[in-house]
């Protein structure tokens, strides 16, 4: 099945920032639509090709401009662990850290909020203390 460009670039993006995402089709499809149908509606009211690049973006990406996945690989980076495969690790701790990230109100505009740094250091302390329990350093 031929995909549209929106497909393929949403899928692309949850790939590198919301793994857990990737594989949901219907998600996937239904804002590629949107954001079709949004590129339609724009260039019908004459906006040029950037502005309606724009808006096709604003609804592709709701609610995803926060990655917790690239939170958790961001630190595991700063860590400089080496593992055989440093990808399964990051989701590994990214799956242990969700319950934690529950707690606080995720959206697009997080990581400028003061609550960021709070969630920033209890990942940070709760992967080292896995990293302690399983003495994998």
């Amino acid at each position: 099945m031929k995909h549209t460009r929106y497909y393929n670039d949403l899928e692309e993006y949850l790939k590198k920032y919301h793994p857990e995402m990737a594989d949901d089709d219907e998600f996937i499809s239904t804002r590629s639509e949107l954001a079709q149908e949004t590129f339609i509606e724009c260039s019908r009211e004459g906006f040029n090709l950037d502005e309606c690049q724009h808006e096709v973006n604003e609804v592709l990406y709701s609610g995803l401009h926060f990655s917790l996945y690239q939170l958790v690989e961001d630190i595991i980076e700063e860590m400089n662990l080496s593992f055989t495969d440093k990808e399964k690790f990051i989701m590994q701790m990214f799956f242990l850290v969700k319950p934690i990230a529950g707690r606080y109100k995720l959206g697009d505009n997080f990581e400028r909020t003061s609550e960021y740094d709070k969630l920033y250091t209890e990942i940070s302390q709760e992967i080292n203390q896995y990293i302690k329990d399983y003495e994998l350093q």
